[in-house]
Parts: structure tokens; sequence; C-alpha cells
């Protein structure tokens, strides 16, 4: 129950008013995940994405996140030992312009997932899973305590290569010397079975290069990872620039 008094100055007797405020935290749940086909590029992102934000921590703890490579079709445990061709996924959090862990993707060390074999995703909820900012845990399972998809990849051992980039946000507007916007960037291959659209793919199977247009060099004090050569990110497909304050103020303002 909330209240609110008012008064005249100088006089006891006073008038309320109350409202009853009651909160309740949205529930995570996975809102889209990739690739979700039978012909996935070898290549290709593994990622999922949530409908509000989540504690990283709770992303990479062990056994919260993880991909293996199923035995055939149905892609019921046992599963294999390894992911075969000397490729390994590590989930990571993707994280928005605010900071905020939005979704998780499963970073490639840089080998090709092999062809024709069936893999499976995994997000573990509950109490000792993937969690909310607000402790809450992840919802919408569709395997026992898990949220799971399954996808094939393609007969063709030849990665996907890229045919469009995304840079996230399209626009963006900055208010002040030190303020740092996250951005995201992802390669997409060319219209297929799997999307029409193009599917994601890896970000780190690529060379990647950063250039700002004129007036560049004001722009310029506004970015990190803005060199001629940078790493394809610090995390994932991601420049990793987070915001800093200016001085004397203890948030954004």
């Amino acid at each position: 129950l909330l209240t609110a008094s008012v008064r005249r100055p100088g006089e006891s007797s006073a008038k309320e008013g109350s409202a009853q405020v009651s909160v309740k935290f949205a529930d995570p749940v996975v809102t889209s995940f990739t690739p979700n086909c039978q012909e996935a590029c070898v290549n290709g992102d593994v990622s999922a994405l949530f409908n509000i934000p989540v504690a990283p921590a709770t992303i990479v703890a062990a056994g919260n996140a993880e991909m293996f490579r199923c035995r055939n079709a149905s892609c019921v445990p046992p599963y294999e030992p390894d992911l075969d061709a000397g490729a390994e996924r590590r989930a990571q959090a993707i994280i928005d312009d605010e900071g905020n862990a939005i979704g998780v993707r499963f970073v490639s060390n840089g080998r090709d997932l092999p062809t024709s074999s069936h893999f499976v995703a995994r997000l573990k909820g509950g109490a000792n899973g993937i969690k909310s900012t607000s402790d809450v845990g992840l919802k919408g399972l569709n395997d026992g305590t898990y949220f799971a998809w399954t996808f094939r990849t393609k007969d063709d051992g030849t990665p996907c290569a890229p045919n469009r980039v995304s840079i996230e946000p399209a626009e963006a507007s900055l208010r002040f010397v030190g303020e740092r916007l996250a951005l995201q960037v992802t390669a997409f291959g060319s219209p297929d079975e799997c999307s029409s659209r193009g599917q994601a793919l890896e970000a780190a199977e690529f060379d990647w290069q950063w250039s700002l247009a004129d007036p560049g060099s004001i722009i310029a004090g506004f970015l990190d990872g803005r060199s001629d050569t940078p790493s394809p990110s610090k995390s994932g497909s991601f420049i990793d620039t987070k915001r800093l304050t200016r001085t004397g103020c203890s948030g954004i303002c």
C-alpha cells in the first residue's frame, strides 16, 4: 500500500490518498533462436535471445548453456562426447547497448562444425539455471528442465560466405564525450533453405575492418574498437564499448 499526504504549511491536519501497488517480475523466456533447420551452415551462428535481461553469470555457469552433437536425428541422450572435427562452442552472453545480457551465443574456436550432423543446444531453467536479473528462473522449458532446439548441418562442408552485414543500432545519438555505444555486428550468408534473409554466421570466421566516414575524427572519440585492424570483437560479434560517465557523475547525467 502506497500512501501520500498533503497539508498546508503550519497546519496539523492532512489529506491522504493511497494506492495498492504490486510488483510482478516478468518470467524470462526464449523469444528466438538459430539455426532452426536441416541445412545449417557449418560456420553458422548458434544463439538464442531472451525477452528480458538475464544475469550473465548464470549463462556461463557450468551446465547452464550447452551444445552437443547427437548420435542420430532423434537427438536424445546420450550425446556424442564432442562436436567432432576439432570444433568447440563456448557459451557467452549477448550484451545489448545498455550493458544487459539479452541472449546467449555459442562462440566458435575457429573450427567449423562437421557436415551432415545433428546438434542440440540447450539452456537450463529452474533455481540453478539461467535467471533474470530479478532472480527468476528461465521459463517456457520444452525438454524437462531445459529449453532446447535442434538443427542439422548441410552436406556441403564449404563455409557459407558473407552476403551482407548488419550493424545495430542502425542509428544512435551520443550526448557527451565519454559516452559509449555498444554496436552489434552480424554477417549473413545468402538466402537459402534455412532463411530467406540469409543465415547469421559465426563472427570469428572472418577478418573484420572498421572505418568511419567524415567527420570520423569527431565520431572516433565516442567509439572504442575503432582501429584499422581490430579483432572481430571482444565478445562474439560485438565491439565492447562500455559506457563511461562524465567526471562528477555517478551515472549517466
